[in-house]
């Protein structure tokens, strides 16, 4: 006669901040332990994140994660070039500090999707990250910014 055990299924730990699950034992993740150390509150960071997200995305941006996978493909044509420095120029891990030039800047879309500028993937955007000298970089374009409430209200009153 054989015996069944019962499966019991737990909830993995999850951060406080930011939700994702967490390796450890603990109310917060390592990243979210980092920032906050550094004086990054939930509320700053999702004020934060909020800064970055656009109601529409400019021409010319790329999925950051398309970005990481070209630099995993072509690293070895590049001396210097890594992951790591991508996310170094377009500001870490939820761009706290800011990307290292303009042309950096990431954008969230209204799914959480980070996108920075396409010139990044080009042969001269994959040499400025890695060297860090972007002073041959083009100009942004302007980015989309999302209305704030008083924007929106001075849109639908009526004009006289």
């Amino acid at each position: 006669m054989s015996t069944k055990s019962k499966n019991v299924v737990t909830k993995p730990q999850v951060c406080r901040i930011c939700g994702k699950p967490t390796p450890k034992s603990g109310d917060i993740g390592h990243v979210c332990a980092r920032l906050e150390a550094r004086g990054f509150t939930p509320t700053r960071l999702a004020e934060r994140r909020q800064e970055l997200t656009v109601a529409e995305l400019p021409k010319g941006m790329i999925k950051v994660a398309d970005l990481h996978r070209k630099i995993d493909t072509v690293k070895h044509q590049f001396p210097g070039l890594s992951v790591n420095r991508m996310v170094t120029a377009i500001g870490r891990d939820r761009c706290p500090t800011g990307p290292v030039h303009p042309i950096c800047t990431p954008s969230y879309d209204a799914h959480g999707v980070r996108w920075v500028n396409a010139w990044l993937a080009t042969n001269a955007g994959l040499k400025a990250i890695a060297s860090g000298d972007f002073s041959k970089a083009p100009k942004p374009t302007v980015q989309a910014v999302v209305p704030t409430k008083v924007q929106e209200v001075e849109q639908e009153a009526p004009t006289a």
